[in-house]
């Protein structure tokens, strides 16, 4: 599995324009500048994973 920052899906319309400003700085600073961004994970190979749950 792989864990990203995902930078603009899900990101706030308002967030949109500080998305863009910070699109090229590391994932803590754009996170910090661009709060309604969150991370994502890829199942790289879904014949290991026994089940997802959400935790909020």
């Amino acid at each position: 599995m792989a864990r990203y920052l995902n930078r603009y899906e899900g990101v706030a319309l308002e967030d949109l324009e500080m998305a863009t400003k910070h699109a090229e700085a590391p994932d803590r600073t754009f996170s910090r500048f661009v709060p309604s961004s969150d991370y994502s994970w890829i199942i790289l190979r879904p014949e290991i994973v026994l089940s997802i749950e959400t935790v909020s």
